[in-house]
């Protein structure tokens, strides 16, 4: 405990540190009038102590019921809220309690998760976190028990809330915009439960709000409001379309002037142009603070009609007023794209296969003719598709189906177990064999409906100890190797197998992507993060020889690298970041990049493809002549994705939706 003082100077000054508790304590809060301080110790056990600073003394609370915690002083301060699991089955109830030991009541009786009270200034409500299904939200109940009010209901978890000095509102912590549960955000609720607002947009965390008491709103007063437009997150200037296209525009905006752009004052609108779709006007996702960027994405309709489409948005301030840009003049934020006749051929190399919504789907060569390939009850987990045939091997409900590439004919492959799942269809290059993992690897016969397995798991001990779990990952050009997957008890990695014997050739540690050269000597293995679950590794490339033993040796270090591919003019083409990524929490120029297969100097094919973070770059999949790629990117703080196909001439970009993964070309 450091008491603070203010000095005759007017600053706050700490007072010499008064050690009250000698044994691990956390959770402190003060009473009302200041005296008393509440607080969870291990000393004797886990219990609440109160410490009175006046006097110097501390008492612990009697009757507590076990695994007790995060206490808090009523506004009278006579009495305790806190959240206890008698049980100690991670179900904890909410419990009131005097301070003296007397009075304890039970006010919450559910059998899951109810944690985090806190009193309201009146003392007659208490807000609380309550799980009764799959995440955390607020609710919010009379001090007696009664009247139990949901006020938040997301996707995301919710908790930390804390009062306002006036009782309207409440504040609390949610991690609902971002895939990754460290990044917490700040937001603020009527306790009605209306006016939910945004209040922090950043990529670091932020949590345990706390109100200033008698704060006031003067804070935008006499403020100045100025815009910088930072980069074209989705949809690139002159992207072509297929008519009629939905997609999401997104533009990063940073706030270079002294004005917070709240949600209920500041909106972007549509300016001017011949491109508008239903929205003309969002207002900010949160509270946009001083110094901070945000990303601002608006829906469209490509039009039906062929041609140039540009349209200008603005960003305007609580008076409707354009916000100025750095530099003078306004900030206008442009969307310009290109659509497509509807009768335009050989807009991709081939027919692209795909996964959306649990199913396989195909898109023509021609961008636009959309087909479902499987119709199943369940969702389609994995697929592959055959050379020349077009046939589709699936994975659905621990079964491996062969289609045709309309999707009929369907036949049964083989059918996994409760110990042994089916996984990972792959087709070797002359689409005879289709290989494919169940309990090891399998390798069937398409013609003459013959199956062997080449290379059995290993369960390991009773625990799992020395256990290996194999699964197919790629061919090598000539059909002679299979690159698999290695999935251990405490290791994952990747391998080489011989298709004629089985013969388990090298093993290495796990790579998030590879690519074999045209000859098949070498396998590409591609890092763009540290870390395959708990296993860290370094990012870079790294080639590994197709060989007895043979081990991976580094070609490019300490960067991330992305879809490496074996172009057919003895170059090596990938994706490279500027530097090491940051656990994904700082964004990183990622560019095109070549080097001759043999070894050499880096050349730059495109600099500064694309701004991201390193998780959000999903996919890629290069044309089977490498003349361009399809790339898949997410975008997580605008809640947004699109994918499209990058011709490597120097053309602009199509786009082919917003949402598919597992992309594969076929007839």
């Amino acid at each position: 405990l450091m008491p603070l003082a203010r000095g005759d100077d007017g600053q706050w000054a700490g007072q010499e540190k008064r050690e009250i508790t000698g044994v691990f304590s956390d959770a402190p809060n003060w009473s009302p009038d200041g005296r008393k301080v509440v607080y969870v110790s291990m000393e004797g056990g886990r219990r609440f102590f109160i410490y009175d600073t006046i006097n110097n003394t501390y008492t612990p609370v009697p009757n507590m019921p076990p695994h007790s915690s995060d206490p808090k002083f009523s506004p009278d301060g006579k009495q305790l809220v806190f959240s206890a699991d008698p049980q100690n089955n991670a179900k904890p109830e909410i419990f009131v309690i005097n301070i003296d030991g007397s009075g304890l009541r039970q006010l919450t009786h559910n059998d899951y998760y109810d944690g985090h009270p806190a009193w309201s200034p009146d003392g007659r409500h208490i807000v609380f976190v309550s799980k009764p299904g799959d995440n955390k939200d607020l609710y919010i109940m009379g001090s007696d028990g009664n009247n139990v009010t949901r006020l938040t209901d997301d996707p995301g978890d919710e908790f930390d809330p804390s009062w306002s000095p006036d009782g309207t509102r409440i504040a609390f912590t949610a991690d609902r915009h971002y895939p990754r549960s460290d990044n917490y955000e700040i937001y603020i609720i009527n306790a009605d439960g209306s006016g939910e607002m945004r209040l922090t947009y950043n990529t670091g965390t932020d949590r345990w709000p706390v109100w200033r008491p008698n704060a006031s709103n003067e804070g935008q007063a006499g403020c100045t409001p100025l815009a910088a437009w930072l980069t074209d997150v989705a949809i690139p200037a002159g992207t072509r379309f297929a008519p009629g296209a939905s997609f999401t525009k997104v533009w990063r905006v940073a706030n270079r002037g002294t004005c917070t752009w709240t949600p209920n004052g500041y909106t972007l609108r549509y300016a001017s142009g011949d491109l508008t779709g239903e929205t003309t006007a969002i207002p900010m996702p949160g509270a946009i603070q001083p110094g901070a960027w945000v990303d601002l994405a608006v829906p469209f309709h490509a039009p039906e009609a062929p041609g140039q489409y540009v349209a200008m948005w603005e960003l305007r301030d609580e008076a409707g007023n354009p916000v100025p840009a750095e530099g003078g003049g306004t900030l206008t934020l442009p969307v310009s794209i290109e659509v497509l006749p509807s009768d335009a051929q050989g807009v991709l190399p081939a027919s692209l296969y795909f996964l959306d919504e649990g199913q396989v789907w195909r898109i023509a060569s021609d961008g636009r003719e959309k087909a479902q390939v499987t119709r199943e009850a369940e969702d389609v987990s994995s697929f592959d598709v055959a050379p020349g045939s077009g046939q589709v091997a699936f994975v659905h409900a621990n079964r491996l189906y062969l289609v045709e590439a309309d999707g009929s004919n369907p036949r049964l492959i083989a059918e996994g177990t409760e110990d042994a799942h089916v996984s990972s269809p792959r087709w070797s290059p002359d689409g005879r064999t289709l290989a494919y993992g169940l309990g090891g690897v399998h390798l069937y016969d398409v013609a003459g409906g013959s199956d062997r397995l080449l290379i059995a798991s290993e369960p390991g001990d009773q625990y799992g100890l020395g256990s290996k779990r194999f699964a197919p990952l790629s061919w090598s050009p000539d059909g002679a190797t299979l690159e698999v997957f290695i999935g251990g008890y405490e290791w994952a990695g990747r391998g080489l197998v011989s298709v004629a014997d089985g013969t388990l050739l090298s093993e290495v540690d796990y790579a998030d992507m590879s690519t074999w050269s045209r000859d098949g000597n070498t396998l590409y293995l591609a890092n763009a993060t540290s870390n395959y679950g708990i296993f860290p590794r370094p990012p870079g490339l790294f080639a590994l020889p197709n060989a007895p033993q043979a081990e991976a040796q580094p070609v490019i270090e300490e960067r991330a690298v992305w879809w490496p591919y074996a172009g057919a003019e003895g170059r090596l083409l990938y994706f490279v970041s500027d530097r090491e990524p940051d656990i994904s929490l700082e964004e990183i120029v990622v560019s095109l990049a070549a080097m001759p297969l043999g070894g050499g100097e880096q050349e730059m094919v495109r600099y500064d493809f694309f701004r991201l973070f390193p998780e959000e770059f999903g996919e890629a999949l290069w044309a089977p002549g490498g003349e361009g790629v399809v790339v898949r990117l997410e975008h997580f703080f605008a809640e947004s994705g699109e994918v499209l196909y990058y011709p490597l001439d120097g053309g602009s970009p199509f786009f082919l939706g917003e949402v598919g993964k597992s992309f594969r070309w076929g007839p």
